[in-house]
């Protein structure tokens, strides 16, 4: 999520995985650190935040992190945490979020807030349900209606006196690709959006990718004809490698999935899981985004399927929605082919934030 300060430079908000990084005892110009719940505090903060969390703004399951300069710093109230790189400024400040997908965490963050500085924007990120230490430290599993997410996250952004109230962008990265347009649809107070690559459904990319699973839902089968078609035609002929990849896709879904997969085991229940990711679908709802959206796509991306023709992903959800929009494909000719351009974050990171800037007032 983005906002904008007095002196021009905007703040970023940014949605990732787990906490991890810093040394204790470490020095800030801040104020005086301590450790709470094993994170690093600044404790002038604390109080701040506590209220924030007391007065009912966030729902449960939200973490932020907000990056700014250098060095992190985190508060964790309530199980809201708060972490920050550098100094909070004391002007307004654009500030831009960035909810990612499956597997992220805030290890991530010092690279994300170089970027961002070096552009003049201050950030704000944070971990949602299903993601990063609520996942694997409170077993809080996704959720679709990440509206529900973002709302508290813009209320507590338009609360502090150094944000620009118009300047609060948001921007999804891998399944965050799918939250942000979910939440957009309903949270219309943002400025710009960005979804990095957009995904209509996950469902879809189930459909393309496994077949012979998810046909097991045609035709209207019962609970009870999916699971023993799962667990009698289809586990039993999985390789360890397909094992462990059904476990880590599956996990952030729901507490029986991790638990299943920390047990090195595969899920029993199929129905259960089909009909939770089906959930997870922009389709009906990407008309109603009202911000300036950026929708991206990859070359040879293997997990938003298809990924290429008339049928892809992201071209499905850039024709849905009504807003300001522009589509960006990410070519393997520029190296910036596959999942999030993993060999080439400088070219994706230029194409984004070329088009923030053009869209968040300066």
């Amino acid at each position: 999520m983005s906002s904008r300060s007095a002196s021009g430079h905007p703040e970023v908000v940014e949605g990732v995985g787990g906490f991890g990084g810093v040394a204790e005892g470490a020095a800030q110009d801040e104020g005086l650190l301590v450790i709470v719940d094993g994170l690093l505090v600044v404790a002038a903060e604390v109080d701040d935040v506590a209220q924030a969390v007391q007065s009912g703004r966030f729902a449960s399951g939200i973490v932020m992190l907000a990056v700014q300069g250098q060095g992190i710093v985190a508060v964790d109230v309530g199980g809201v945490i708060f972490a920050q790189l550098g100094r909070v400024p004391a002007h307004f400040a654009e500030c831009v979020g960035f909810p990612h997908g499956l597997v992220e965490g805030a290890v991530e963050i010092p690279g994300v807030g170089s970027v961002l500085q070096g552009r003049g924007y201050n950030a704000l990120i944070f971990e949602g349900p299903g993601q990063g230490s609520l996942l694997f430290q409170r077993q809080i599993p996704f959720r679709h209606d990440w509206e529900n997410v973002i709302t508290p996250v813009v209320d507590y952004l338009r609360s502090r006196p150094d944000v620009d109230h118009r300047g609060i962008a948001l921007n999804g990265s891998s399944l965050g690709g799918e939250l942000v347009i979910r939440a957009a649809a309903f949270e219309q107070r943002l400025a710009a959006v960005v979804a990095d690559p957009a995904i209509l459904s996950v469902w879809l990319s189930w459909q393309t990718g496994f077949p012979s699973i998810t046909d097991l839902f045609d035709n209207g089968a019962t609970k009870e004809q999916v699971n023993v078609a799962w667990q009698q035609e289809i586990v039993p002929h999985l390789n360890p490698i397909q094992q462990y990849n059904f476990a880590k896709r599956s996990e952030p879904y729901g507490r029986q999935f991790l638990q299943a997969a920390r047990s090195r085991q595969i899920f029993s229940d199929l129905y259960d899981f089909g009909t939770t990711v089906m959930r997870f679908t922009v389709a009906d709802v990407a008309h109603r985004v009202t911000a300036p959206t950026l929708v991206t796509a990859y070359d040879n991306d293997a997990l938003v399927i298809p990924a290429t023709g008339p049928s892809q992903q992201g071209k499905q959800v850039y024709q849905l929605l009504r807003c300001d929009k522009q589509f960006h494909q990410f070519s393997a000719l520029d190296g910036a082919d596959q999942h999030c351009a993993p060999m080439a974050p400088q070219t994706r990171n230029q194409v984004v934030y070329d088009w923030l800037d053009g869209h968040l007032s300066r």
